[in-house]
């Protein structure tokens, strides 16, 4: 099993959009698995098998399940400070919320977790992510085979402490084995697509998994651009964009870096062709080349009756 989840302040290095992939080996033998992004697609909406490696990771997550309701008014409990300055990702309320009774059922091939101790839980070294929670453990006693009931500190890094029920899907990361991710594409709202070969896996044949960056925002929402780079001087060129809620109604529209909206068509030298409602041709750039000079920054939105999307950044070269 695994996940991707938007890291908060405090496991990014800068203020830019960061993703992870919490990922579980699914063998002893795994050595290696790595993360791409879709970054081709192609004229007629099929995506073909053209991917951007964007990480290649070495170490792994354990997965496993809530097998207990973990309740946000669960009773905590002070935390010994051992640390000389406490770091900022730990939770400001007094006493720190601890929380024991966190019971848990790992699967697959790893099912022992690293020793930890109260340093450890304060400095955030082995984190639990639950939905929208992150929690540092202090204690892991184990109870089973692969089962634990954890003491942790509850809604680390500014997350939300909450309810989670039984069943509920949990990964248990290293701090220090996360690997920050960024591309231009990730941008609140946008639709992408990855892929994560684990092990000796080709990416070809692995199944792509959609994810949607910030959640849910509404539609439409452009998912991807191709290329995420224009010369700066191209004139003439065309640039599909894929995403949701695209329409052949001559009132939708396409705003390019603020300038004039070009507006919807389906004739082959209209600004835009309408292919599907989930694909569309930008069919002319001429507008990029207005005084715009190579590493510029140029934004594309989106705009029909049930709203405008966040717009999708591009880079001119």
């Amino acid at each position: 099993m695994n996940r991707i989840v938007e890291l908060p302040t405090g496991l990014k290095p800068s203020a830019d959009i960061y993703l992870a992939a919490l990922t579980q080996r699914n063998q002893v033998s795994d050595t290696q698995a790595r993360l791409f992004l879709s970054k081709n697609f192609a004229f007629n909406g099929d995506p073909p098998d053209s991917y951007l490696q964007l990480a290649r990771m070495s170490r792994f997550a354990w997965y496993g399940m809530l097998t207990a309701d973990f309740l946000a008014a669960a009773a905590t409990t002070a935390v010994a400070n051992t640390l000389p300055v406490l770091p900022p990702e730990v939770p400001t309320s007094s006493p720190f919320p601890l929380v024991a009774g966190c019971a848990i059922q790992l699967s697959g091939p790893d099912l022992i977790l690293d020793e930890i101790t109260d340093f450890d839980s304060l400095a955030g070294a082995l984190l639990v992510f639950v939905d929208d929670e992150i929690l540092s453990i202090s204690v892991a006693d184990l109870t089973g085979s692969g089962a634990y009931s954890l003491t942790v500190v509850r809604g680390f890094f500014g997350t939300t402490i909450a309810d989670h029920v039984a069943g509920t899907d949990i990964y248990i990361i290293r701090r220090t084995d996360i690997i920050p991710v960024t591309h231009p594409s990730f941008q609140t709202g946008n639709l992408l697509q990855f892929k994560l070969a684990v092990g000796q896996s080709n990416v070809s044949d692995v199944d792509p998994f959609g994810y949607e960056v910030g959640g849910s925002t509404g539609s439409p929402l452009i998912s991807s651009l191709i290329p995420t780079t224009v010369p700066h001087n191209v004139s003439g060129q065309s640039t599909e964009l894929f995403g949701a809620g695209f329409t052949n109604n001559p009132t939708d529209y396409i705003t390019i870096a603020g300038l004039a909206p070009i507006y919807m068509g389906d004739s082959p030298g209209s600004p835009t062709t309408f292919v599907d409602s989930t694909h569309i041709v930008i069919n002319n750039w001429v507008p990029l080349t207005l005084g715009l000079s190579a590493g510029a920054t140029v934004a594309v939105t989106f705009t029909n009756a049930t709203g405008t999307s966040n717009p999708l950044l591009i880079t001119l070269t």
